[in-house]
Formats: C-alpha cells, structure tokens, sequence
C-alpha cells in the first residue's frame, strides 16, 4: 500500500509488512535526510537510523515488543485501519512503554494498548523524553511526535473522521479481550480472538 512517505509492501503467505522509506541525504547533517511526500506534501527532515536505533533499545528493554507489534499490525490489517501507519503504531507502544514499563505477556500489552487509545481518544500529545521539555504542540487531530524530530508529527495525515474510527476500533477490541479473557471455554475464547485478528489466527503460550 502506498502511504504519504512510505511505501508498505504485505507478503500474504508470512503475513510480514515491511516499510520502504525514500530519504534524501542532507550533506551538511550526516544521517538526517528529507523524507519526500507521495502526496505532493512538505518534505520532512529525519533521521531513519536514529528512528530504527530507539525503537531498537524498546526492544531490547521488552522482549515482547517486536511481538506486540507484529500482532497490532495484523489487527490493523484485519480491521483495515490503513492510516494508521506501522511507526505511529511503534510509538504508541514505545509511549505506553515509558509510563507504564515492559508488558507482562502479549495479552496485558494488547489490553493496555487498546485501553490506551480508548481512554485518551488520540487527543493526547504523544512524545518522549528525548524532546526535553515542550510548550505547545502541533494543532493536528492526532499528535505523535517523532523522537528523533520535534517538528515530525507522525500523525499529521489522520483526519478527525479517522481518528474517531481507529478509537471506536480500539474500544471494540479491549472490550472484545476483556471478554475472551473470562471466557469459559477455549473454543470460544479463541472464536473472539480471530474477531480481531482473523480466521487463520492460533494462541501460542507467550
């Protein structure tokens, strides 16, 4: 799928989804470039191997995190929420991360991610110590801050209407494992999972 700045291609036997992002060098700043718009948009400054880098050290501060996300894409994919873009989806997570440490097993991180949005309705800055100390923040319906760029609101392209649906699709989801988690049986329990996750989905031991 074609998304403002990245390319998003899906291998449907594996179920991967893999991000290719155009950058053009800036000379004068080594590793920060601009990030061109397929959308005829403003280029924006970034720095991809200082993204990757601080999404590395989430993962190795939570063994589960490349796990969480992995499914959270696939939920995304399931409910067709397309705008919601895969690094808006790792910080979100990465901010749940900061306040509230690892996660427990994948189903407390699915809860808590779901909860999350619920909650704050995407109408909460999103973004991280690394910006120090901040005044004001972008007027967009949803603000996520790239942690290598302040002026990088990941989320800049989801609309108002957008934003309503992927929280609708979050509440329906923690209420939906809320469920499956006091379910009595494990037919049943997995018939809710494959709601969100889909038909082909299976519960391994985390």
């Amino acid at each position: 799928m074609v998304q403002p700045r990245t390319l998003g291609i899906h291998f449907h036997d594996s179920g991967l989804d893999v991000d290719l992002v155009p950058v053009i060098p800036i000379k004068a700043e080594p590793g920060f470039g601009w990030q061109p718009s397929s959308q005829n948009g403003e280029s924006i400054k970034t720095n991809i191997k200082s993204q990757l880098d601080f999404i590395a050290s989430l993962k190795k501060a939570d063994p589960r995190f490349r796990d969480l996300v992995r499914l959270l894409k696939k939920w995304r994919n399931e409910q067709e929420l397309e705008k919601l873009r895969s690094f808006a989806i790792e910080l979100i997570v990465s901010h749940i991360f900061y306040t509230e440490g690892a996660m427990q097993s994948l189903e407390s991180g699915l809860q808590r991610f779901f909860l999350f949005i619920a909650q704050t309705k995407l109408q909460t800055p999103i973004y991280f110590p690394e910006h120090g100390t901040l005044e004001s923040f972008p007027g967009d319906p949803v603000v996520i801050l790239d942690p290598v760029n302040v002026e990088n609101n990941v989320a800049i392209r989801l609309s108002d209407q957008e934003r309503s649906e992927i929280v609708s699709a979050c509440v329906l989801a923690w209420e939906t494992i809320q469920t499956a988690s006091f379910n009595g049986t494990k037919g049943e329990t997995i018939d809710f999972w494959k709601e969100l996750f889909g038909r082909s989905f299976t519960i391994d031991k985390d």
